[in-house]
Formats: structure tokens, sequence, C-alpha cells
């Protein structure tokens, strides 16, 4: 068998053609033909009967195996050429297939194939055309020549006012006017800050970094530190409930919920896995957060209990929800994007096993780090600052991706944060470089 091997290796290097393989072959036979590619750069091509084509990669003009884990690949011209490799329909017709997918994130499976695109497309989503949007920009907030990267970029729920906060632990209140903004207020903190938001319905700032919690008052300037307990935990990241009367904490394994009133914690969630992320429902009788082990859970704040539980959440690094809590979107750690219907996630049992998202987009690459939805809840940015330019803006409504903006020559670089303004025409983009874009919207149907 060995013997038969080598002769069948010299050959196909000696006549410089591809190998065209019609029988199944062992896991032996796999490293040895690849091998075999690799030193002669010819292809081997693989009968559709034994293999299952899962997709096309149009711009490395490779087509991967599903069985075999992409060992086996041919250039896309000789794989169009050769009778044996044809998927179904026209070579033509599976590119556009592939435009469309990438586009906007349209589900592109073959059917012999038991491996799925990453993107996902329920059978209830929205054949609308994508709303036409109007990108212009305006004067940054603060100054463009800081050096220090911005953490956290966040705008007042009813006045033109903006808080930010940099890698030097200096928040700074900004004054909004038309297309240009002045600088209000500035604290320097001694402590290191990572997030900084407009308190809910008040003038407040909240600000949160790795052990402490502190809220300033825009009037009078003054910084309050809101007494932890010795065994609170404090990770830097917080949500909000819709009245802006109490606060979620994230902490390893734990979640503690802080009266803005009483600046002290009334409520101690405990989890056997540590919790990634938390909102409040928008009807602030619930907390949602998602975990390590891939569930995501839904206390209620009366009884202080797990009420329901949802599978299927692995992975998920990011969660984001619409003010009227008809869409959920979740970011994964691969840079998948899943929104779901609000409504749907659970079920009313204690337990939902799998729900489906109506759809799922596969254009970031890496950790999803930000999710944002505008106040009208019809458009969604999300962002990973793991990679320079990263950032998708999704329609809703049609719940298609923008393919209009961000361009090429859309000067993000590592994207930090980003925020809508209370009124959804503005959008501030805070990114590594310690620049915080805005940009006025514009022209929305």
């Amino acid at each position: 068998m060995s013997e038969r091997r080598t002769k069948w290796r010299l050959s196909t290097h000696l006549f410089n053609r591809p190998l065209v393989l019609n029988r199944q072959v062992d896991d032996y036979e796999q490293s040895t033909l690849s091998l075999t590619w690799l030193l002669s750069k010819q292809p081997i091509i693989v009968s559709q009967n034994m293999s299952r084509q899962a997709w096309c990669d149009e711009f490395e003009n490779v087509s991967h195996d599903a069985n075999h884990n992409g060992l086996y690949s041919a250039p896309k011209r000789q794989r169009e050429a050769s009778s044996s490799t044809k998927a179904e329909g026209s070579p033509t017709t599976r590119v556009q297939k592939m435009k469309l997918w990438a586009k906007n994130g349209v589900r592109c499976e073959n059917k012999h194939s038991s491996y799925s695109a990453r993107t996902v497309t329920s059978e209830n989503t929205p054949s609308a055309e994508p709303a036409q949007v109007e990108w212009s920009r305006i004067s940054n907030i603060g100054d463009t020549n800081s050096s220090s990267a911005v953490f956290s970029i966040d705008f007042h729920h009813s006045k033109n006012l903006a808080v930010s906060v940099n890698a030097n632990s200096f928040v700074r209140v900004f004054s909004l006017k038309e297309d240009k903004s002045e600088l209000l207020q500035k604290f320097t903190l001694g402590s290191p800050v990572r997030k900084a938001e407009f308190r809910k319905h008040s003038d407040n700032i909240i600000m949160c970094g790795r052990g402490s919690l502190l809220i300033g008052d825009i009037g009078s300037g003054v910084i309050e530190r809101v007494a932890c307990q010795q065994e609170m935990q404090v990770s830097g990241d917080f949500a909000q409930s819709q009245d802006g009367e109490l606060l979620g904490i994230l902490g390893a394994g734990e979640l503690s919920l802080v009266s803005c009133k009483s600046r002290t914690r009334v409520m101690k969630i405990n989890s056997s896995s540590s919790i990634r992320a938390c909102l409040f429902s928008n009807t602030g009788r619930e907390v949602i957060g998602v975990t390590d082990d891939g569930l995501l859970h839904s206390w209620d704040l009366r009884t202080q209990r797990c009420v329901q539980t949802a599978q299927d959440f692995d992975d998920v690094k990011s969660i984001c929800a619409s003010s009227d809590g008809k869409k959920f979107i979740t970011g994964l750690g691969n840079g998948l994007v899943h929104v779901y219907d609000g409504s749907k996630i659970f079920t009313g049992d204690t337990l939902t096993r799998n729900p489906q998202p109506l759809k799922s987009f596969s254009s970031l690459t890496n950790t999803v780090s930000s999710i944002n939805i505008n106040p009208q809840a019809n458009l969604a940015v999300v962002a990973s600052s793991m990679k320079r330019n990263a950032l998708r803006v999704i329609h809703l409504p049609s719940l298609s991706m923008l393919d209009t903006w961000p361009t090429s020559s859309t000067p993000l670089h590592h994207v930090t944060s980003a925020a809508f303004s209370h009124t959804g025409d503005r959008l501030a983009i805070a990114n590594a470089r310690g620049c915080i874009l805005t940009y006025r919207i514009s022209h929305l149907s």
C-alpha cells in the first residue's frame, strides 16, 4: 500500500496535472495528498459524490470542503471548469449568492452540505429594502490632539451634553452647540475609571472602574465615592435601570444592585458562573444577564430569583436591547452578531432551548466589544476594538447591514466606544487615538 501511494504521489508531480479522486480516502492518504499538493502546487479535486462543498471564498478563490476541513482545495478557475466539482447552480449563481451573503448576511448553504454558513436568516425575515442614510462628519468632540485613548463616550438623555473618559482617568463634560463642542467641566480622578454615563433622568454622572464606583454632579462639580462593602466586587462595567434608580454592577460570579439614592447595595444576585454582561428589561422588573456557561438568565427583582433561562448563548461578550424591548442583540467573541426578537427569547417556560435569531451577521471577525441602538430603535452600531475600522451599522426594520457607510476612507481607527444622541441625529465614536469622531445622521427613510 505504501509503494502504491508513493507512485501515486510521484505521478501527480511529474505529469503536472490535477489529481481527481473518485473514491473515499483514509486519514493517511489525506495527509499524504495534502503534502503533495503543497509541494507541487497542483490542485487535488474530489468528486462531488465523495465530498460536500461547504462554502466558497470568493476573495481567496478557494473552495473549502466540509468533509475534510479544507484539506482539499482548488483554484476557482479550475473548479468551475471541472464538471466533477460543480455544486448546486452555476458558478455565476454561487458567486452572486456569496456576494449577497457577504453584503446582507443572507444564508448560503449547499443542499448536500451538513455545514451552513455563519450567517443565518429565519423564514420571517423582513424583505424591506435598507434605509437611505446620509452621514456627514462634523467637528470632533473635545481635543483632537489628545494622545490618550478614550474609553467611553455617552450623551445626556435630554440635554445637548456629552461625557467622556480617557486612559488618564480624566472625565470631561462637553456642551454641544450645533456642530461644535465646548468643554463644560473636567473631573480629575485618582482611581482608574473605564466607563462614564449620565444617570437617566438626572444630571449626575456615574463613573465606574475596577474596584471603584463614583457619582459626580455637573452643577456643583462634587464627586461622591460610593462606599462598597469589602466583599462587593466591581469589575468596571455597569448597567442602569430604565428609571435610573438602580445600577447593576458586574463582579466575578455576582451582580450587585446599587441604589442611586442611598448610594448603597440593596441586592446581590449570585451565579454559579461568571456574569459577562447584563442589562435591565424595558419594564424595569427584571435583570437579564449572560454567563460563561452559555446561558441567558432573567432575574426577578421582586423575588431576587432566576425565573427564566435560555440556552445557546455561548461565547457572548456583549448584549443590548432596544428601548421598546422588541430587538435584542448579542455580540460574540468570534465577531458574530445575532439579532433576536426580544419577545421570543424567553417563552414563559423555566428553560428556553435554542432560541433562533431573526438574523445573524459575520462582517466583524473579532470580539464584539460594543453594541448601541439609537432611541428610535431603527439603527444599531456594532464594533470591535481589536481591529482597525471594525464598525458596522445595522438597519433593524429590514435586518440588513448598511453598505454605504463606513467607507474605507472613514478614519475610525480602533473603536473603543460609540453612542447615539438623545434625538438620534448624532453618532459619536471614540477610538484609541484619543479622538471622538462625530457624525450627523440625516435623511433616514
